[in-house]
């Protein structure tokens, strides 16, 4: 299981720091490319919009549980169209396998269509968590 990456202010509340899982410990970098992601050439960024029988079978749940596995941060939320909709950022290969996941989803949804838009990253996120 992955950590996820945790992005804060350091110890005086001026800069922002990315703490980076390492070795079972958090090893914090520091500089303005903390913020932007620039140091990290894997982190990536990814909206999607699932469609199907997604609505009322557990998805956002099953969304929220699979990105914390995956060591991802971000949201899910219900869209008044009946799809759902996803933004998660972390490394490349955690949301690859996320990307994989929510063309399937759940046993108890019926994905028909997933789009998908490659975002940057920007390490706004600190949890995965489903909006209202």
């Amino acid at each position: 299981m992955r950590a996820p990456l945790l992005v804060g202010p350091d110890l005086h509340g001026s800069a922002a720091v990315l703490w980076v899982p390492s070795y079972g410990h958090l090893e914090a970098r520091r500089g303005p490319s903390a913020r932007s992601g620039a140091i990290g050439v894997g982190l990536k960024q990814v909206q999607l919009r699932v469609f199907g029988q997604v609505q009322g079978g557990f998805f956002r749940a099953s969304a929220q549980r699979e990105a914390k596995r995956l060591g991802l941060t971000g949201w899910v939320k219900n869209r008044k169209d009946c799809s759902v909709e996803l933004v998660a950022e972390g490394e490349e290969e955690g949301i690859r396998d996320f990307v994989a996941w929510a063309h399937r989803g759940p046993s108890t949804a019926r994905v028909d269509k997933v789009d998908l838009r490659w975002r940057s990253f920007d390490g706004e996120f600190f949890d995965f968590r489903i909006l209202d």
